[in-house]
């Protein structure tokens, strides 16, 4: 359905022991070597332009610690992202406005996975430097999959579209015209997160051009990076002609805890503790917004978490990450059913309950769900592939929203749900 939007060649794609889905694709008009992503996809690079140096085929889990320091550093990129799509839906909220206003998160969320998914080469770092490969790849997943899919969200998409199919607010109209407005909301956020996506894609080659090595170096690189080995989900780096006590050093300098470990961990969990006792002693007199805004920053790192732990389930099923199925769908359940709560009449008469119900939305379901990688999966995946997972996640997100929240609607039939909300 957005396929005609770009420029594109057929891609196969194969499974692999990545953290997230990893997705080896390759271009028959190119027979370059592929640029991995943490969010779910492998990219290959565009025909034209030069090729990616190739990343070393390892995991970002094998990493020594990747466990424990890729949640940490998700904690902090999480609630920055919640923070930047509230903002952003707040700006784009104003009278007469010709979209609605989450389509400027998914926009800005889409082109910075694009922009990081093309200088991936440079943040995961090269070359001799151990420690900077060692600790950019979980940089990278915490831009990706901490940053990136924290400010855009399938679960509020899925709930607009549902919103303008059933018409809750009883305004007036056919209902062919509800139809057509749950598509327009349907089609512009896939047109905009796919223009996102790609836009950020050539913002990144712009500036970090990629330079094609010549063959005897790119030759050395290779085999260089081809003497790696992974043991007990600990990589070690070392060369032919490393002794075994050169060996030895660096394999105990690369599993070891450093500075750099604590203080990212230190710096996540100082985060989130920030938060939660703001949230605890913020006064009584605070306006409600800041209070479920902050609220929103609290749980937003369970749900970018869990949702960076269930990708690494993508590859169990060829052509379909049932990882972010699983994050998107599982959102989306809990947002209709927090918004099933919001329009109670025993909820909205306390300040706390309604407070607690919009963090709910925009931190658990918000991060729990992205849209982010979905676009790049769906760009990405073979195009019959592709057709398959981005239907069967729309359709199966709106029955979810049917059963939850459409028998809660229409079973209070004489109900105003306008004048009954939290909001």
């Amino acid at each position: 359905m957005f396929r005609s939007l770009f420029h594109e060649t057929q891609l196969s794609t194969m499974p692999s022991s990545h953290d997230h889905n990893t997705i080896v694709s390759s271009s028959p008009r190119s027979s370059s070597s592929s640029l991995r992503i943490e969010e779910g996809i492998i990219l290959p690079p565009a025909p034209d332009e030069p090729s990616a140096t190739p990343a070393p085929s390892i995991p970002v889990t094998a990493l020594p610690h990747a466990s424990k320091l890729i949640p940490a550093l998700i904690i902090p990129c999480s609630i920055l992202g919640v923070l930047i799509r509230l903002g952003l839906k707040y700006i784009a909220t104003f009278p007469g406005q010709q979209v609605f206003s989450l389509i400027w998160a998914q926009f800005v969320g889409c082109l910075l996975m694009g922009l990081f998914v093309s200088t991936r080469a440079w943040i995961e770092g090269s070359g001799k430097d151990i420690r900077r490969q060692q600790i950019g790849p979980i940089i990278y997943v915490g831009l990706t999959s901490g940053l990136c899919g924290s400010i855009t969200t399938f679960s509020s998409w899925s709930l607009g579209m549902f919103e303008e199919l059933i018409n809750p607010t009883k305004i007036w109209r056919h209902p062919l015209q509800n139809i057509l407005s749950a598509l327009s909301e349907l089609l512009v956020t896939l047109a905009m997160s796919i223009t996102g996506l790609q836009s950020g894609m050539h913002l990144g080659n712009a500036l970090m051009p990629l330079k094609k090595p010549d063959q005897s170096g790119h030759k050395e690189k290779t085999s260089r990076r081809s003497n790696i080995t992974v043991n007990n989900n600990h990589s070690t780096f070392h060369s032919s002609k490393d002794t075994p006590a050169q060996s030895t050093s660096k394999r105990t300098a690369y599993t070891e805890w450093t500075a750099t470990y604590y203080i990212i961990t230190g710096f996540g969990l100082c985060t989130w503790a920030a938060v939660i006792v703001a949230c605890i002693w913020m006064p009584e007199q605070t306006r409600a917004s800041w209070r479920e805004l902050v609220l929103a920053c609290c749980l937003a790192p369970p749900g970018a978490i869990l949702r960076w732990y269930l990708s690494q389930f993508n590859p169990r099923i060829r052509h379909f990450p049932i990882g972010t199925f699983s994050a998107n769908i599982l959102g989306s359940l809990i947002l209709a059913g927090a918004v099933c709560l919001q329009y109670s009449p025993a909820v909205v008469r306390t300040t706390v309950g309604c407070q607690i119900i919009g963090g709910i939305q925009d931190g658990l379901c918000g991060c729990l769900t992205t849209i982010s990688t979905f676009a790049l999966e769906l760009k990405s995946l073979p195009r019959k592939a592709t057709y398959i997972y981005g239907t069967i996640s729309v359709v199966i997100a709106q029955l979810g929203m049917l059963v939850i929240l459409g028998s809660f609607v229409w079973t209070r039939p004489g109900q105003n749900f306008k004048e009954l909300s939290c909001s």
